[in-house]
């Protein structure tokens, strides 16, 4: 479709009015119909050339106002699609729940949203939506699903805090899955790490990239904890402690502690772990 420039159209315009004041006196005069006639043919090509610009004007227009619900109408479906993803992950959680108790069947879960986690990062918990109500009581373990996640260390009617294996007032019986080393998994959060599983006695060959679990042994396991949660993996070289005959191994942890929304609380462990 053509498209006039500014200075066109200025002239068109200009022609327009001359031509119209010229027909307004001709039809004063009386002698308006056949002049009337000639100048109408004459101005018909304008006419249409000016009712072309008007027509891609409105045309804009209305490509606009499509764009605009297109445009709405994506927004609508990337929210849905978010939404979709998130009831996704939630799902292959407690799917994976599921498993766990397949496999360890004397566990009882309740399954749990985060609902709140500390703001200024000094310390490293998360708050639940579960509590005394649904038989959440101190000490009791959390997992994500598999992975071991914390303790919980207070309760109310219908929430609980659940500190992090991260944070450094946090401890837990483990042991090293291929090597078989047993020691204690601490926090290093505050200290500039994540887990430091520490008391390995020397004579353990520790290997890069084992898995780290919770303990199964009764001499180091932790109260509350069934034995096998997953905790880490070995990411570095084991470093002699100098001040003793063990030796500490730096853990990465399985869990992504930045970005849990769904966990669940083990209320019940069987005798054999327990």
């Amino acid at each position: 479709m053509t498209t006039l420039s500014v200075r066109q159209t200025i002239w068109l315009v200009v022609i327009f009015i001359v031509t119209s004041v010229g027909l307004i006196v001709i039809d004063n005069r009386q002698g308006v119909n056949p002049v009337r006639s000639g100048i109408s043919e004459l101005l018909l090509p304008v006419a249409r050339l000016m009712n072309g610009v008007t027509d891609e004007s409105d045309d804009e227009t209305a490509l606009q106002l499509k764009y605009d619900m297109l445009q709405s109408d994506y927004d609508q479906l990337l929210a849905q699609y978010t939404q979709l993803m998130v009831n996704a992950r939630e799902i292959d959680e407690l799917r994976e729940m599921l498993n766990l108790r397949t496999t360890q069947p004397g566990l009882k879960f309740v399954p749990a949203r985060v609902t709140y986690l500390d703001p200024t990062n000094l310390q490293k918990f998360v708050i639940i939506d579960r509590g005394l109500v649904d038989g959440i009581k101190v000490g009791m373990a959390v997992t994500d699903p598999n992975f071991y996640v914390g303790l919980v260390v207070a309760v109310d009617e219908n929430s609980a805090k659940v500190a992090l294996a991260i944070d450094a007032t946090q401890s837990v019986g483990a042991e090293l899955l291929t090597s078989g080393g047993v020691g204690i998994g601490w926090g290093m959060w505050q200290k500039g790490g994540r887990i430091e599983l520490r008391h390995v006695p020397r004579s353990v060959s520790v290997v890069e990239g084992e898995y780290v679990v919770t303990a199964c042994a009764k001499e180091a396991s932790t109260a509350n904890v069934p034995c096998g949660l997953v905790i880490g993996k070995v990411s570095g070289p084991a470093v002699q402690d100098n001040q003793s005959d063990t030796q500490y191994v730096p853990v990465t942890p399985a869990v992504d502690f930045d970005n849990l929304t769904l966990v669940a609380v083990i209320v019940a462990v069987s005798n054999e772990e327990s």
